[in-house]
Protein backbone atom coordinates (compact mmCIF):
# COMPACT_ATOMS: atom_id res chain seq x y z
CA UNK A 1 0.00 0.00 0.00
CA UNK A 2 3.12 2.40 0.74
CA UNK A 3 4.19 2.05 -2.36
CA UNK A 4 1.03 3.04 -4.31
CA UNK A 5 0.58 5.48 -2.25
CA UNK A 6 4.16 7.64 -3.24
CA UNK A 7 2.85 6.31 -6.17
CA UNK A 8 -0.48 7.81 -6.28
CA UNK A 9 1.57 11.18 -4.79
CA UNK A 10 4.10 11.90 -7.61
CA UNK A 11 1.42 11.58 -9.70
CA UNK A 12 -1.05 13.95 -8.38
CA UNK A 13 2.17 16.82 -7.64
CA UNK A 14 3.41 16.20 -11.20
CA UNK A 15 -0.09 17.57 -12.40
CA UNK A 16 0.11 19.98 -9.67
CA UNK A 17 3.38 21.14 -10.83
CA UNK A 18 2.66 20.96 -14.68
CA UNK A 19 4.78 23.38 -16.89
CA UNK A 20 7.78 23.44 -19.08
CA UNK A 21 9.87 25.48 -17.97
CA UNK A 22 12.56 23.04 -15.46
CA UNK A 23 12.98 19.02 -16.46
CA UNK A 24 13.41 15.98 -14.01
CA UNK A 25 15.60 13.20 -15.29
CA UNK A 26 14.97 11.49 -11.79
CA UNK A 27 11.68 11.36 -12.50
CA UNK A 28 11.19 12.45 -15.88
CA UNK A 29 8.66 15.05 -15.29
CA UNK A 30 8.15 18.87 -16.63
CA UNK A 31 7.17 21.43 -14.11
CA UNK A 32 6.82 25.07 -14.29
CA UNK A 33 9.23 25.40 -10.86
CA UNK A 34 11.47 23.53 -8.71
CA UNK A 35 11.13 24.39 -5.16
CA UNK A 36 13.56 25.96 -2.71
CA UNK A 37 15.50 23.83 -0.90
CA UNK A 38 19.05 23.86 1.59
CA UNK A 39 20.20 26.47 4.25
CA UNK A 40 19.91 29.68 2.81
CA UNK A 41 17.02 28.17 0.41
CA UNK A 42 18.75 27.80 -2.97
CA UNK A 43 16.46 28.70 -5.55
CA UNK A 44 14.92 25.68 -7.82
CA UNK A 45 17.15 23.54 -6.42
CA UNK A 46 14.32 20.85 -5.38
CA UNK A 47 12.08 18.56 -7.85
CA UNK A 48 8.59 18.83 -6.61
CA UNK A 49 7.36 15.29 -8.00
CA UNK A 50 10.47 13.10 -6.79
CA UNK A 51 12.22 15.79 -4.22
CA UNK A 52 15.61 15.45 -6.23
CA UNK A 53 18.27 18.16 -5.96
CA UNK A 54 20.82 19.51 -8.21
CA UNK A 55 23.51 17.06 -8.32
CA UNK A 56 20.65 13.80 -8.19
CA UNK A 57 19.56 15.01 -11.06
CA UNK A 58 24.04 15.63 -12.13
CA UNK A 59 24.81 12.19 -11.31
CA UNK A 60 21.98 10.54 -13.02
CA UNK A 61 22.35 12.45 -15.95
CA UNK A 62 26.44 11.44 -15.64
CA UNK A 63 25.16 7.92 -15.75
CA UNK A 64 22.70 7.82 -18.28
CA UNK A 65 25.38 9.99 -21.03
CA UNK A 66 28.47 9.07 -19.65
CA UNK A 67 28.81 5.14 -18.48
CA UNK A 68 27.50 2.08 -19.63
CA UNK A 69 25.28 1.82 -16.04
CA UNK A 70 21.95 1.79 -17.76
CA UNK A 71 22.80 -0.71 -20.48
CA UNK A 72 22.14 -4.17 -20.43
CA UNK A 73 25.10 -6.74 -19.64
CA UNK A 74 26.38 -8.92 -16.86
CA UNK A 75 25.22 -8.59 -13.65
CA UNK A 76 26.87 -5.41 -11.78
CA UNK A 77 27.04 -5.24 -7.96
CA UNK A 78 26.31 -1.06 -7.13
CA UNK A 79 26.62 -0.11 -3.57
CA UNK A 80 25.09 2.64 -3.02
CA UNK A 81 26.22 4.81 0.46
CA UNK A 82 23.32 6.76 2.03
CA UNK A 83 20.65 6.22 -1.03
CA UNK A 84 18.93 9.15 -2.44
CA UNK A 85 15.38 7.96 -2.80
CA UNK A 86 14.87 9.01 -6.95
CA UNK A 87 18.45 7.42 -7.43
CA UNK A 88 17.67 3.86 -5.54
CA UNK A 89 13.97 4.07 -7.26
CA UNK A 90 15.87 4.25 -10.75
CA UNK A 91 18.74 2.02 -10.02
CA UNK A 92 16.58 -1.10 -8.41
CA UNK A 93 14.83 -1.38 -11.94
CA UNK A 94 17.75 -1.64 -14.03
CA UNK A 95 18.20 -5.44 -14.02
CA UNK A 96 21.70 -5.81 -14.98
CA UNK A 97 22.50 -4.02 -11.47
CA UNK A 98 22.54 -5.77 -8.05
CA UNK A 99 21.39 -2.94 -5.87
CA UNK A 100 22.84 -2.35 -1.88
CA UNK A 101 21.90 0.12 -0.29
CA UNK A 102 23.96 1.34 2.80
CA UNK A 103 23.66 3.68 5.45
CA UNK A 104 25.09 4.15 9.28
CA UNK A 105 22.19 4.77 10.98
CA UNK A 106 19.02 4.55 8.46
CA UNK A 107 16.85 1.30 9.21
CA UNK A 108 16.14 1.22 5.54
CA UNK A 109 18.89 0.02 3.66
CA UNK A 110 20.14 -3.61 3.22
CA UNK A 111 22.78 -3.18 5.70
CA UNK A 112 23.68 -0.84 8.62
CA UNK A 113 27.39 -0.18 8.18
CA UNK A 114 29.99 1.94 9.62
CA UNK A 115 31.99 3.18 5.98
CA UNK A 116 35.46 3.00 7.71
CA UNK A 117 34.84 -0.51 8.62
CA UNK A 118 33.00 -2.06 6.56
CA UNK A 119 31.46 -5.97 6.66
CA UNK A 120 32.32 -7.03 2.79
CA UNK A 121 34.73 -8.73 1.08
CA UNK A 122 37.51 -7.19 -0.33
CA UNK A 123 36.99 -6.12 -4.30
CA UNK A 124 33.20 -7.35 -4.14
CA UNK A 125 31.64 -4.81 -5.66
CA UNK A 126 31.43 -3.41 -9.50
CA UNK A 127 30.38 -0.04 -8.86
CA UNK A 128 30.29 2.39 -5.87
CA UNK A 129 28.01 5.80 -5.44
CA UNK A 130 28.88 7.71 -1.97
CA UNK A 131 28.10 11.12 -2.61
CA UNK A 132 28.02 13.80 0.64
CA UNK A 133 29.20 11.03 3.41
CA UNK A 134 33.05 11.80 3.88
CA UNK A 135 31.83 14.92 5.08
CA UNK A 136 30.79 13.68 8.11
CA UNK A 137 32.99 10.81 8.52
CA UNK A 138 35.96 11.28 11.43
CA UNK A 139 38.57 9.13 9.39
CA UNK A 140 37.79 10.11 6.33
CA UNK A 141 40.47 8.72 5.07
CA UNK A 142 39.79 5.12 6.23
CA UNK A 143 36.71 5.77 4.58
CA UNK A 144 38.21 6.53 0.85
CA UNK A 145 40.32 3.02 1.78
CA UNK A 146 37.52 0.94 2.55
CA UNK A 147 35.88 2.50 -1.11
CA UNK A 148 38.95 1.15 -3.04
CA UNK A 149 39.23 -1.77 -0.61
CA UNK A 150 35.51 -3.00 -2.14
CA UNK A 151 35.87 -2.04 -5.27
CA UNK A 152 36.82 -4.68 -7.29
CA UNK A 153 40.01 -3.52 -9.59
CA UNK A 154 38.84 -2.06 -13.05
CA UNK A 155 35.76 -0.93 -11.11
CA UNK A 156 34.43 2.65 -10.83
CA UNK A 157 31.97 5.15 -8.70
CA UNK A 158 31.07 8.13 -8.16
CA UNK A 159 32.56 9.42 -4.67
CA UNK A 160 31.77 13.24 -4.20
CA UNK A 161 31.88 15.88 -1.64
CA UNK A 162 30.94 19.61 -1.20
CA UNK A 163 33.32 21.64 -1.93
CA UNK A 164 33.39 25.14 -0.40
CA UNK A 165 36.53 26.34 -0.18
CA UNK A 166 39.22 27.21 -2.48
CA UNK A 167 41.72 26.51 0.09
CA UNK A 168 42.96 23.44 1.92
CA UNK A 169 40.36 21.31 3.37
CA UNK A 170 40.26 22.48 7.17
CA UNK A 171 39.14 20.21 10.15
CA UNK A 172 39.35 20.94 13.41
CA UNK A 173 39.00 17.22 15.71
CA UNK A 174 38.88 19.22 18.87
CA UNK A 175 35.03 20.55 17.38
CA UNK A 176 32.80 18.60 18.97
CA UNK A 177 29.75 20.55 20.07
CA UNK A 178 27.03 20.62 17.08
CA UNK A 179 26.31 24.92 17.73
CA UNK A 180 30.16 25.25 16.68
CA UNK A 181 29.91 22.77 14.47
CA UNK A 182 27.17 24.83 12.72
CA UNK A 183 29.08 27.76 12.86
CA UNK A 184 32.32 26.55 11.82
CA UNK A 185 31.49 23.82 9.04
CA UNK A 186 27.82 25.18 7.85
CA UNK A 187 26.02 22.31 9.08
CA UNK A 188 25.89 20.64 12.52
CA UNK A 189 27.30 17.19 11.15
CA UNK A 190 29.92 17.86 9.19
CA UNK A 191 33.66 17.55 10.50
CA UNK A 192 35.71 19.49 7.98
CA UNK A 193 35.27 21.91 4.96
CA UNK A 194 36.59 20.92 2.22
CA UNK A 195 38.75 22.38 -0.69
CA UNK A 196 40.25 21.04 -4.22
CA UNK A 197 42.78 19.02 -1.80
CA UNK A 198 40.14 16.15 -1.20
CA UNK A 199 41.30 15.17 -5.03
CA UNK A 200 44.48 14.21 -3.27
CA UNK A 201 43.70 12.55 -0.60
CA UNK A 202 41.21 9.72 -3.07
CA UNK A 203 44.05 9.54 -5.48
CA UNK A 204 46.10 8.87 -1.71
CA UNK A 205 43.86 5.68 -1.23
CA UNK A 206 44.57 4.24 -4.32
CA UNK A 207 42.10 5.85 -6.68
CA UNK A 208 42.28 7.30 -9.99
CA UNK A 209 40.75 10.19 -10.01
CA UNK A 210 38.96 12.66 -13.24
CA UNK A 211 37.00 15.45 -12.81
CA UNK A 212 34.42 16.17 -15.33
CA UNK A 213 32.26 19.10 -14.99
CA UNK A 214 28.87 19.38 -15.95
CA UNK A 215 29.66 21.42 -18.80
CA UNK A 216 31.08 18.75 -20.68
CA UNK A 217 28.21 16.90 -21.13
CA UNK A 218 25.34 19.56 -20.48
CA UNK A 219 24.52 22.34 -23.15
CA UNK A 220 23.75 25.77 -21.18
CA UNK A 221 20.49 25.12 -22.30
CA UNK A 222 20.03 22.06 -20.81
CA UNK A 223 21.73 23.29 -17.47
CA UNK A 224 18.89 25.72 -17.26
CA UNK A 225 16.29 23.39 -17.77
CA UNK A 226 17.71 20.83 -15.02
CA UNK A 227 18.42 23.72 -13.05
CA UNK A 228 22.01 22.69 -12.09
CA UNK A 229 25.11 25.06 -12.58
CA UNK A 230 27.71 24.23 -15.26
CA UNK A 231 30.67 24.35 -13.11
CA UNK A 232 29.47 21.34 -10.94
CA UNK A 233 31.73 19.17 -11.08
CA UNK A 234 31.79 15.04 -11.41
CA UNK A 235 34.39 13.10 -8.87
CA UNK A 236 34.51 9.53 -11.51
CA UNK A 237 37.12 7.71 -9.22
CA UNK A 238 38.67 4.60 -10.77
CA UNK A 239 40.29 1.52 -9.29
CA UNK A 240 43.35 0.52 -11.54
CA UNK A 241 43.35 -3.27 -12.88
CA UNK A 242 45.59 -5.77 -11.37
CA UNK A 243 46.03 -3.56 -7.92
CA UNK A 244 45.64 -5.08 -4.10
CA UNK A 245 44.12 -3.16 -1.60
CA UNK A 246 46.93 -0.93 0.63
CA UNK A 247 47.71 -2.29 3.80
CA UNK A 248 45.74 -1.58 6.62
CA UNK A 249 46.30 1.56 8.54
CA UNK A 250 47.95 1.65 12.14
Amino acid sequence: MEHVYHRLRRKLTRWRYAGRRFHCPVCDSWVRTFLPFGLPPRPHAMCPVCESVERHRLYWLYYQRRTDLLEPGPSRRFLHFAPEMGLQRNLRTLTSLRHVSLDFVSPFVAIRADLCSLPLADSCAQIVHCSHVLEHVADDRAAMAELYRVMEPGGWGLIQVPVWSDDPTFEDPSIIDDVERERVYGQHDHVRIYGPDVLDRLREAGLQVTVVPASHFLSPDECERYAISSSEEIFHCHRPAGTTPPPARP
